[in-house]
């Protein structure tokens, strides 16, 4: 899967949109905190899933607070992908929703893991493992 769900790739699905976000906070951290015991997903997919607006403004700050700039110091040049797939996400959603409906939740599901596979297809393309973190356009906190 090399390329998101192409029916779903330009969608204004909040709960598909909410999903793509999550799976890239945590390759995010993941890059950035290579030795968490814990991802952002072991913590807050459940909140994340049925109320956002509760989960990613705060995940969104560590995001910017702690995980990019740790990349931008660390010069392995992955920041700016992390960046530019960070905005293209949120440049698509007008604001957090405060809660999902359960089609909405399945929708998040969906989105979460399409960005995750096509995040794997990425590493697989570019011959990194698939616990390494892609730098390519298109994938944010502790």
């Amino acid at each position: 899967m090399e390329a998101l769900n192409e029916q779903l790739e330009n969608t204004q699905d909040p709960g598909y949109l909410c999903g793509r976000l999550l799976a890239e906070l945590e390759n995010l951290q993941r890059k950035a905190v290579s030795n968490s015991s814990s991802t952002l997903v072991n913590r807050y997919y459940g909140g994340a899933s049925t109320t956002p607006l509760m989960v990613f403004p705060n995940l969104v700050n560590i995001a910017q607070t702690l995980h990019l700039p740790t990349l931008r110091n660390s010069g392995s040049g992955a920041y700016t992908g992390f960046n530019e797939r960070i905005e293209e996400i949120l440049s698509k959603l007008s604001e957090y929703p405060a809660k999902l409906t359960l089609k909405q939740q399945s929708s998040f599901a969906l989105g979460y893991y399409d960005q995750r596979a096509h995040d794997s297809a990425q590493r697989k393309k570019s011959g990194l493992s698939d616990k390494a973190v892609s730098a390519s356009p298109k994938t944010i906190a502790e």
